[in-house]
């Protein structure tokens, strides 16, 4: 079996909706990488709504909302 295990690598940056990221992190078939569309995913830019931002000293922690789901990030 290749390395690659079928998946291209030749894109590495996607425009991708909050539920695709939601659906690809729960499939283990491609142990532990982010693949959508067959493709492997390095970065992504999800085009959404900021519904919540809470500020620290060292981070910031906010919701974004895009439509099709919601996630949490933390930005260092």
């Amino acid at each position: 079996m290749s390395p690659t295990l079928g998946i291209s690598t030749t894109r590495n940056k996607m425009h991708v909706t909050i539920k695709q990221l939601l659906e690809c992190a729960q499939t283990l078939k491609y142990k532990g990488r982010l693949v959508i569309n067959s493709s492997q995913v390095y970065t992504v830019q999800v085009c959404g709504l900021l519904t919540k931002l809470d500020h620290d000293e060292c981070y910031s922690d906010y919701m974004i909302f895009d439509g099709t789901g919601t996630m949490e990030g933390r930005a260092w």
